[in-house]
């Protein structure tokens, strides 16, 4: 284990590339704030903290990686430096610098995906909660259809924050599954850069790919369906009862519960309930494909 210099003075956050020492997986940090050595942060006993510490797992083998990026103190003669616990400072292979003015608004969304490996985990727990909903009765008719309507829209809803959380963290947090995802992508694959800002360009990837992957619409399922196949090698089951789904939530959220024609969309218990089950089927389809051990709670 050791630690490795890089130039982070005046520069507000790095994302750090690195080696996985377990199982030689490419892993890319979120963006971790570079401590400010003129106005620290303070420890409990009031010294200043010149150290920010950060965690990364690796979606390959699941183990945890603690990243350390540090600055020295204004009397110490030593550089900025990245150390990673159990890894070897050849193995940490870049750090990727990021003004202190630069808009992070949209990256805030990429880093709390990366952060979390429950992408599964909270789309079942919110699934059950609408089930739940379900039960509810209401003595006025129209509470009734209002309650059914907001359910079932919610579960596309659901179904969007799975497929988007899970591709991201897929891309982002596997260097093999980035590469591939820019080999393939249309909005990528296809870019032309000139020789001398080649490199400037390289620099910028990441970012280009999380805007890509944000960009996304993704009820857009055969749009979808072609990413996560040609990034991931994942199947998604038959979508024809989900695309038919999608298209009742667009009448719902865009029409106010009316079709094309002016005909209300009629739902009841019954159908919001098979909505979810249909929804949850779709999903786990796709997820035992990424990790072959998930199973649904009993």
């Amino acid at each position: 284990m050791g630690y490795k210099n890089f130039d982070l003075i005046d520069y507000g956050w790095v994302a750090v590339r690195f080696i996985c020492d377990s199982c030689g997986t490419k892993l890319i940090s979120g963006k971790i704030p570079i401590p400010d050595i003129d106005y620290p942060d303070l420890d409990v006993d009031g010294t200043p903290c010149l150290t920010n510490i950060d965690n990364k797992r690796c979606p390959k083998c699941g183990k945890y990686h603690t990243i350390h990026v540090g600055i020295p103190n204004v009397n110490d003669n030593t550089e900025p430096y990245i150390e990673i616990d159990g890894i070897d400072k050849r193995d940490i292979l870049d750090a990727i610098t990021y003004d202190i003015w630069e808009e992070i608004y949209d990256y805030d969304a990429v880093d709390a995906i990366l952060s979390t490996d429950q992408s599964i985990g909270r789309f079942i727990n919110d699934m059950e909660d609408l089930s739940q909903l379900n039960l509810a009765v209401f003595e006025k008719k129209s509470l009734q259809i209002a309650l059914h309507r907001q359910i079932f829209s919610g579960a596309i809803t659901c179904l969007e924050d799975y497929l988007s959380s899970t591709l991201i963290r897929e891309v982002i947090g596997d260097e093999v599954n980035f590469r591939k995802f820019v080999s393939t992508y249309h909005g990528l694959k296809n870019r032309k850069f000139e020789l001398g800002n080649i490199y400037s360009q390289l620099d910028e990837l990441y970012e280009i790919v999380k805007r890509e992957l944000l960009d996304v619409i993704y009820h857009d399922l055969p749009k979808v369906k072609g990413m996560y196949h040609d990034t991931l090698k994942v199947q998604f089951p038959n979508m024809e009862k989900i695309i038919k789904n999608i298209k009742t939530r667009h009448d719902i959220v865009h029409r106010n519960g009316k079709t094309k024609g002016g005909e209300y969309i009629k739902l009841d218990k019954e159908d919001v309930e098979k909505h979810i089950k249909e929804t949850i089927e779709f999903v786990v389809f796709i997820e035992k494909q990424i990790n072959p051990d998930f199973s649904l709670p009993s």
